[in-house]
């Protein structure tokens, strides 16, 4: 018997191409290899997958995005929905402007969550210190707002409070 049953989703799985997507320099975590084949033939009952980035890809969506999409075309047995889970830097103008945001969105990362990592400035990232510095919120807020805005009508809305309420219903 199979334990999966059909149209199950993995909600966390990542695909990795260190030769036509190379790592942020410096980084720590090197996996190997793994393609959208690789991922598919791992896992032969799930039939939809969230494609999240990794720390080796920095900000470069590129091959989140290629994976989502060969996921969504391809046929037969492997036909599979794929949405993804990406890393924008905010003080990149290029992929904080709304074209660049929009695309994401087009693509299966649908703006349904905001996250900013461990590395927010309210964080003291010196080893063994537990201060929390201060934070201009109503300023990373208002950016927020803006990059919501500059995605489409709505945007705001379904990131503060639609979401919550779908994920916690």
């Amino acid at each position: 018997m199979d334990a999966i049953p059909p149209g199950a989703w993995d909600t966390h799985v990542h695909v990795f191409d260190p030769v036509r997507h190379p790592y942020i320099p410096g980084t720590r975590y090197t996996p190997p290899a793994r393609s959208v084949d690789d991922l598919v033939a791992a896992l032969p009952s799930v039939t939809n997958f969230v494609i999240v980035m990794s720390g080796p890809e920095g900000t470069d969506a590129a091959l989140t995005l290629e994976t989502i999409a060969t996921l969504q075309h391809r046929r037969g047995r492997d036909a599979a929905a794929a949405r993804g889970v990406v890393v924008v830097d905010v003080d990149d103008d290029r992929q904080m402007a709304p074209g660049a945001l929009q695309a994401l969105h087009r693509g299966g990362r649908g703006g349904r969550g905001a996250v900013f990592g461990s590395d927010w400035p309210h964080v003291d990232s010196t080893p063994g210190s537990t201060a929390l510095l201060a934070v201009d919120l109503p300023a990373h807020l208002r950016l927020l707002k803006a990059t919501c805005d500059g995605v489409g009508p709505g945007m705001w809305e379904r990131l503060m409070r639609d979401n919550a309420a779908a994920l916690y219903a």
